[in-house]
Formats: C-alpha cells, sequence, structure tokens
C-alpha cells in the first residue's frame, strides 16, 4: 500500500476551502494598509486599541536612536548627563512593559517609575532637538 505524502494529503483535502488559507489574503491587506495608513498618519487604526503601549514603543525606541544620533545637549548638561537622562526614560518604559507582561507583582512599581519619568521627559520636552 503506497502512504500519501503530507503535501498530497493536503492538496487532497481542497486546500482552498482551508479557513487559514482564506484569511491569509485579508491578513495581507489589512498589514499593507495599516503600514500605509501609519506612514501618513504616524499609526494604523489597528494601533489604537492599545496606545499607550503603542507610544511607549515608538517614546522608548525614539530616546535611544535620539541618544545615539544626537549631537547637542541642553545648556545646563553636559553630553554625558543628558545622554544618561534620555536612556533613563527609555529604561524606565521598557521596564514598565516588560514587568507588565513578565512579572506583574512589580507592575505598579515599574508604572509609577515610567510616569516619573515621563514627567521629567515633558519638563525638559523643548530640549529634545538635534
Amino acid at each position: 500500500m503506497k502512504r500519501k505524502s503530507q503535501i498530497g494529503t493536503f492538496i487532497g483535502r481542497r486546500w482552498w476551502r482551508h479557513p487559514q488559507l482564506l484569511k491569509l489574503p485579508y491578513d495581507i491587506y489589512r498589514e499593507i494598509r495599516a503600514f500605509i495608513h501609519r506612514g501618513r498618519y504616524g499609526y494604523a487604526p489597528c494601533d489604537l486599541w492599545n496606545f499607550d503601549s503603542y507610544l511607549d514603543d515608538i517614546i522608548a525606541n525614539g530616546l535611544r536612536d535620539f541618544n545615539k544620533q544626537n549631537h547637542s545637549y541642553p545648556m545646563g548638561d553636559t553630553s554625558e548627563e543628558w545622554g544618561s537622562f534620555l536612556m533613563d526614560v527609555a529604561r524606565a518604559i521598557e521596564y514598565s512593559q516588560w514587568a507588565e507582561r513578565e512579572k506583574p507583582e512589580e507592575e505598579d512599581a515599574a508604572y509609577d517609575k515610567k510616569i516619573a519619568s515621563l514627567h521629567k521627559l515633558v519638563d525638559r520636552w523643548g530640549s529634545l532637538w538635534d
């Protein structure tokens, strides 16, 4: 008796009716539409359901890149102090996201630290230029 291969079995099951494959073209369309919307407006409608996490990612990654490519710093600070400040805010945001996923018992303390760091960032908002 000859055994069918996995592919033969899959094709023999009318693959065009498979529910996961039917969703694939719509998923690709949705991802492309979200990509274009993010390019135009900075966010996509699918980002809005968890907008705080989306902004956390944007701000933390942006501060890390800003620190790497920055050639200036505010008056009264040294370059090292400014870089340290930016990295502290980015780390506080990332730690809060990590604690939310991995250590729920530390989530409240991490969230409070993130909010305090963001308040310090808002106080120095006008210094975020290159």
